[in-house]
């Protein structure tokens, strides 16, 4: 009986070794895959995007991201009360219009983002994040610049004020 136990506990031992070592070469292959994409295009992170939906700001519909795809687009995160964001905003409007704009508010009512969005003159796409988008990108601060590929890729999450030109030469990076 001493041995027949002894002989269950490896058997289980065995198959949870197994089931741990799959999962964990699955997990370095997948990172190896992403830092190769990220390496190959000077892309800090490589995350998908266009299988998420949102809250449309304007209408209470539901946006789905994966609208966007084949397109590239800028998104910028932006949250309630925040002087950098409304700057950053207007060097929104210098984008080529085969560039997307997607202004994704972090915090906030909606009402309070609508009123946030009206004096900056955005003509983009407007939402409103969910736990999803938060869960996915480790968001430090507004306002955040997301500059996606057409697969619906985040090449390049930054926390900074970027002018017009900065932009424009970023998005020409990732062609």
């Amino acid at each position: 009986m001493f041995l027949n136990l002894k002989i269950r506990f490896l058997l289980v031992s065995l198959v949870v070794f197994t089931t741990f070592w799959t999962q964990f070469v699955a997990a370095s292959a997948k990172s190896s895959i992403l830092a190769n994409e990220s390496s190959s295009t000077g892309a800090s992170s490589s995350y998908e995007l266009y299988d998420l939906s949102f809250q449309n700001i304007n209408d209470f519909g539901q946006f789905k991201a994966s609208t966007l795809k084949g397109k590239k687009s800028f998104w910028i995160v932006f949250q309630k009360g925040c002087q950098s964001c409304r700057s950053q905003f207007k060097d929104l409007n210098c984008l080529p219009t085969e560039i997307q704009k997607v202004a994704i508010g972090l915090n906030g009512t909606r009402e309070d983002l609508v009123q946030e969005l009206k004096p900056t003159k955005f003509s983009g796409y407007a939402i409103q994040s969910n736990a999803e988008f938060k869960k996915r990108f480790s968001i430090k601060g507004t306002p955040t610049l997301l500059f996606v590929n057409e697969q619906g890729h985040v090449l390049l999450q930054s926390l900074a004020l970027k002018k017009c030109d900065d932009i424009l030469s970023q998005f020409k990076n990732f062609n």
